[in-house]
């Protein structure tokens, strides 16, 4: 099972206080890859947001991650510090579910960049 999660904030942040935000969200990663039953997450940088992607044995691992004191931590500060807050949290069963979005995206880009045609 795959969950992504993206996190943003409407406030502008300062150099030092984005690095700050990284380094706390970077903890979130090292928690949430503590936790029996998250085979790994991952942190990537969205436009304005920060996406956390993570792959899990289930909602079983999912509550116990939500439950886990350093990632509640980690989230509560990105929160109440930098003003992140939960945008989207989408869940996948399987990877193949996620393709259709890929797909679309690569032909939109693909369209994009063709030269328009002359008639």
């Amino acid at each position: 099972m795959l969950r992504i999660l993206r996190f943003s904030t409407n406030r502008s942040l300062s150099p030092p206080e984005t690095m700050k935000a990284l380094e706390a969200a970077q903890a979130g990663v090292k928690a949430a890859e503590s936790v029996p039953g998250i085979r790994w997450c991952k942190l990537h940088l969205g436009a304005g947001a920060l996406v956390f992607a993570a792959e899990f044995d289930g909602y079983a691992a999912a509550d116990r991650a939500l439950a886990d004191p350093g990632i509640q931590a980690t989230f509560g500060r990105l929160g109440i510090e930098f003003g992140y807050a939960v945008n989207s949290d989408e869940f996948f069963l399987d990877p193949e579910q996620i393709y259709p979005f890929l797909r679309t995206g690569a032909e939109a880009q693909t369209v994009a960049t063709q030269p328009a045609s002359r008639n």
